[in-house]
């Protein structure tokens, strides 16, 4: 008799040990789950954040295409044109002389480099 009261003493024991094993895997299930809840949530809210920005970004740019079509389209305002005239007059005149410059400063690193420096 002893022996079945010991033996009823041990399975009532795992049956504990059980019960709270199950109740630690349920818990863990359940924080899982939420865990996983909040991140498709997370994943949703950044997916419709960037379609938003995305949208945002694409009436931007039609909207500078339709500035830089009409600016484009426009007629030139007369001091504008005399401005860039002028512009460009200076660089056709001054470019020459900015080639012969780097011409000039390519010729003397180059002869630097090649000069051989005794270190003795």
């Amino acid at each position: 008799m002893d022996h079945w009261l010991e033996r009823e003493q041990q399975l009532s024991r795992r049956h504990q040990e059980i019960v709270i094993l199950r109740e630690s895997l349920v818990n863990r299930h359940e924080v899982y789950h939420q865990s996983e809840e909040r991140r498709k949530e997370s994943v949703l809210d950044a997916s419709a954040n960037a379609a938003i920005r995305n949208t945002n970004l694409l009436q931007d740019i039609k909207k500078t295409k339709k500035k830089i079509l009409k600016i484009k389209n426009t007629q030139e305002n007369p001091s504008f044109s005399t401005i860039k005239n002028n512009y460009w007059a200076m660089i056709n005149k001054v470019h020459p002389e900015w080639q012969n410059e780097l011409s000039e400063y390519r010729k003397r690193h180059k002869s630097h480099r090649q000069s051989p420096t005794s270190h003795h």
